[in-house]
C-alpha cells in the first residue's frame, strides 16, 4: 500500500491493471500461445525469436496515459540508434514504448530490469556500446548495468543479482552481488547520458576477456569490470529504472 502512495504522489495514476484488465490480458496471452506450433514451447518461441527480428512491443493503447506521453516526449527528441528493448526479456512490472526505445516502471516493485535486444540486423557485428539516458529517475535511483545475454528470469536487482556483472547507479556508486556497492564515478541525473562499452582487455591471451567501461556525458568513468571471461556477443546492457522512472535508448558516441 505504501508503494502505491507513492506511485500516486508522483501522478503515476494507477500502474497495477485491474481485475478485468489481467484477466483480458490472460485470455489474449492463451490465444497467443493457442497458435503456436504445437511441438514448440513458448519459452523456445521466446527464445528463437531472439536470434531474429526483435519481439513485438506493446500498442500504444495498452500503455497508460502519463506513459505514453512520456515515451513520444523523450523518443521525439533525440534520434534513433539500432537498439531496442527486448520485450520477452524484461520484469513484469516494466512497460516498453512502441518502438522498444523505452522503457518505464509502471509497477509497485523498483527492482525490475529490462535488457537491451540483441542488433537484428543481417551480419551485424556483437553489440559492444549502448547509451541510456535516464528521462525519469524512479524512487530510489537508476540503474545501467551488463548482464550475460542468457541471463534467465526474474530480470531484477542488477546490483545484486548474482547472474548479473554489476550496475552503475545513480549515486554513483557501482553494485555487484560480490562485492556489494563501492565508489565508482559520478552521480548522474536526468538528462545525463550513461554509456557502456565492452573493450578487450588488455593482455587478455588466448582466452576472450573483456573490460566492461562506463562513460557519463562522452567522458569516460573508468573500468568497472576487468577482464571478464565471456565474448561480448554473450553480453547485454541491462537497465533497471526503478520505481517510477523512465529509460530511452539513443545511438551514443562513436566505437573505438
Amino acid at each position: 500500500r505504501a508503494n502505491h502512495r507513492t506511485l500516486e504522489a508522483l501522478g503515476l495514476g494507477s500502474p497495477v491493471p485491474s481485475a478485468p484488465q489481467l484477466a483480458k490480458r490472460r485470455r489474449t496471452d492463451s490465444a497467443a500461445e493457442r497458435r503456436l506450433p504445437q511441438r514448440q514451447s513458448v519459452r523456445l518461441a521466446a527464445a528463437s525469436s531472439d536470434a531474429a527480428a526483435p519481439p513485438p512491443t506493446e500498442r500504444l493503447s495498452d500503455i497508460p496515459p502519463w506513459e505514453a506521453d512520456v515515451f513520444r516526449a523523450c523518443e521525439a527528441a533525440a534520434p534513433a540508434g539500432r537498439h531496442v528493448f527486448d520485450q520477452s526479456r524484461r520484469h513484469q512490472h516494466l512497460s516498453v514504448s512502441a518502438s522498444g526505445r523505452a522503457v518505464a516502471t509502471t509497477g509497485v516493485a523498483g527492482y525490475g530490469a529490462a535488457l537491451v535486444h540483441k542488433s537484428a540486423r543481417a551480419g551485424a557485428p556483437p553489440d559492444v556500446r549502448w547509451a541510456v539516458r535516464p528521462i525519469r529517475l524512479g524512487v530510489g535511483g537508476f540503474a545501467v548495468g551488463v548482464v550475460p545475454r542468457s541471463m534467465r528470469p526474474p530480470f531484477k536487482s542488477l546490483g545484486k543479482n548474482a547472474a548479473s556483472l554489476g550496475a552503475y547507479l545513480a549515486s554513483g556508486a557501482f553494485a555487484d552481488a560480490e562485492h556489494g556497492e563501492r565508489p565508482f564515478g559520478p552521480a548522474y541525473g536526468e538528462g545525463d547520458l550513461v554509456e557502456v562499452l565492452l573493450r578487450p582487455a588488455v593482455g587478455g591471451g588466448r582466452a576472450s576477456r573483456t573490460d566492461i567501461v562506463y562513460l557519463l556525458n562522452g567522458e569516460e568513468v573508468g573500468v568497472a569490470v576487468a577482464g571478464v571471461s565471456a565474448a561480448p556477443g554473450s553480453l547485454a546492457c541491462a537497465v533497471q529504472p526503478y520505481m517510477g522512472g523512465v529509460a530511452l535508448l539513443e545511438s551514443g558516441g562513436r566505437v573505438g
